[in-house]
């Protein structure tokens, strides 16, 4: 399941459309319809409208709030029968799939309308992964702003680009940031860093999704260039072992590795499978990001 503070920059949006939902429930207004991608996590037999029920349990993605929808009966208030319709669209899907759901809210509860499998983009259900939608730039009170749309499982967010000083010493959307932004197009997937900052989150990186390296982990140890040692992590490959540093800042003389990046290394355990990613500066390699992989997926490795 996707981390909430991971993905800070949606959660908003979507925490406002569950309460919209909620408040028409509430409210006994009919038809309201829903429209989310969920995660289907199974079914239960319940009740809607006081008549036994198959109830669907399904997962927001995002923010990990539940919400049962109901199959309705045929006939609609007949005993337990589920609509031979809503029981073909089961059998598409799986447990754990993200599906395309729309359903009413009733007084009663939630009435399914239709559903289908969501099929996300390779790396949109990444951490921090989303599909970019477009830039927008604007004059705000003589200052040049810039905000890109993120979506992710059907919500869309609009995020401002982090600033820094220009010549003038006016804030100005970040150099590095816009000439990357300029070489995405609608409909990439990306990986984007975004800081929560109330109603108006900021956008501190971003850059094309790529796909994780593979590999064992082996131990954390020291690399040896120019006389400066780099604390470094060892993974075991396909075409042998590599040695990858850790990022940080130079500092009297030493390397001093990223505290987190190093804490995280230091977790791991000799012989486990990794995804990892690397970047590369001025002829080293750094790690960027390493995972500890799941038991069922180092089974694919």
């Amino acid at each position: 399941m996707v981390s909430v503070k991971q993905l800070c920059v949606l959660t908003c949006a979507v925490v406002l459309v569950m309460a919209t939902l909620a408040m028409a429930a509430d409210s006994g207004k009919p038809d309201t319809a829903a429209s989310l991608v969920m995660r289907f996590t199974g079914t239960h037999r319940g009740a809607f409208f006081g008549s036994p029920a198959l109830i669907l349990d399904v997962v927001s993605p995002l923010t990990g709030r539940h919400v049962d929808v109901a199959v309705p009966n045929d006939p609609p208030m007949g005993p337990y029968h589920p609509s031979p319709a809503a029981m073909k669209w089961l059998d598409t899907i799986k447990l754990n799939d993200l599906v395309d759901i729309k359903f009413t809210i009733e007084s009663g509860g939630n009435c399914i309308q239709s559903l289908s499998l969501y099929k996300a983009k390779p790396g949109e259900d990444a951490p921090n992964g989303f599909i970019f939608s477009e830039s927008k730039q604007e004059t705000v009170s003589g200052h040049d702003v810039m905000s890109v749309v993120l979506q992710k499982f059907g919500q869309s967010s609009t995020v401002s680009v982090a600033a820094k000083p220009g010549e003038n010493g006016k804030p100005q959307p970040d150099p590095a940031l816009v000439s990357t932004i300029a070489t995405l197009k609608s409909g990439d997937v990306v990986t984007a860093e975004v800081r929560a900052s109330g109603s108006s989150p900021t956008l501190l990186s971003i850059e094309l999704y790529t796909e994780p390296l593979k590999g064992e982990f082996v131990k954390v140890t020291d690399s040896d260039i120019d006389g400066v040692k780099y604390p470094a992590i060892e993974i075991k490959t396909a075409t042998g072992n590599d040695t990858i540093l850790l990022p940080g800042i130079p500092k009297n003389g030493k390397w001093e590795a990223d505290p987190k990046m190093l804490a995280k290394a230091r977790d791991l355990r000799a012989g486990k499978a990794v995804d990892y990613r690397v970047k590369q500066d001025n002829g080293k390699t750094y790690l960027k990001d390493i995972t500890l992989v799941s038991v069922s997926a180092a089974a694919s490795h």
